[in-house]
């Protein structure tokens, strides 16, 4: 068991590390199959090769389409990531895709927005703390379940008014009116 663990640090350490000439090989001929292959097939050498700052767009773009949620979850939490290739990845099925992306501060505005509307919690947690959610989304996360709500209090960007309110232990429908 040890060494499996071992053998895994080893190649995500590998993949951090590689130069952009390696992160293309990993991503192989594989990317139209819509599976990035890694040097040893495994999704851990993907996923560290996908938050790679160092892989090229193009690579990196390729890494969107992986069957591995992990591998999309990484792209999606990089800073670097293109904005369509983050809208693409905001409509993933599996939410903890949608998560890094609603958190992602280079992450659009607008894209933030629809995140904060998300059926899943979690990711509109993930939106109600992201500085770069729009003013006018908190009031909707006030009105939302209490991890939620507390998230969105702590963003940097959630407006005076409602954080004065939420002091005063206001109802969501008082601060409505504090908003006008």
């Amino acid at each position: 068991m040890a060494a499996v663990a071992r053998q895994a640090r080893d190649g995500c350490r590998a993949a951090r590390a590689a130069p952009a000439v390696r992160l293309r090989k990993i991503a192989g001929d594989c990317a139209e199959a819509g599976m990035v292959q890694g040097i040893d097939g495994s999704a851990a050498s993907r996923t560290s090769a996908a938050a790679n700052q160092a892989c090229p767009a193009t690579v990196a773009k390729a890494f969107a389409v992986d069957e591995s949620w992990w591998v999309r979850s990484s792209l999606a939490g990089r800073a670097d990531t293109p904005p369509e290739t983050l809208d693409a990845l905001s409509r993933d099925i599996e939410s903890w895709v949608r998560r890094r992306v609603a958190s992602n501060p280079a992450a659009p505005p607008e894209l933030v927005a629809a995140l904060a509307a998300d059926e899943d919690l979690h990711v509109r947690g993930s939106a109600a703390s992201n500085p770069s959610l729009a003013p006018g989304c908190f009031m909707a996360l006030f009105k939302d379940v209490d991890p939620v709500k507390r998230i969105a209090a702590s963003n940097p960007a959630c407006p005076e008014h409602l954080l004065a309110a939420a002091a005063r232990h206001e109802a969501p429908e008082v601060l409505w009116h504090h908003s006008i």
